[in-house]
């Protein structure tokens, strides 16, 4: 896996895969969705419990979800961060439209 160390109020974007279907370049579409998981579950490549932050289902298409570390957060949906603190992230979809909500192994594996 990857690991990144942030400061509170850094950004970090996460950007879907991107497909194109015309002549310059031509690629199979991937499809994902991106859960924040506990240390436990990214372990065992398991997202039953996880949070959905990010679901990658129109490659065809510029799509991004932006994080703010931040330790409170202005809306009830909003991530939020504690300094020190280790999170884990993990996709486990099978990178085909049908694996999409899979939630233990594939990509993860």
């Amino acid at each position: 896996g990857y690991s990144i160390t942030v400061d509170m109020d850094d950004k970090v974007d996460i950007v879907c895969p991107r497909s194109y279907n015309d002549s310059r370049q031509r690629q199979d579409p991937e499809y994902n969705t991106l859960y924040q998981v506990q240390e436990q579950d990214y372990v065992n490549c398991d997202a039953s419990q996880g949070r959905r932050l990010l679901k990658c289902d129109k490659p065809f298409e510029n799509t991004r979800f932006t994080m703010l570390f931040q330790e409170f957060s202005p809306s009830p949906f909003g991530l939020e961060f504690k300094p020190g603190r280790d999170y884990y992230y993990i996709s486990t979809s099978t990178s085909e439209l049908g694996g999409l909500d899979n939630k233990v192994g594939g990509n993860c594996r």
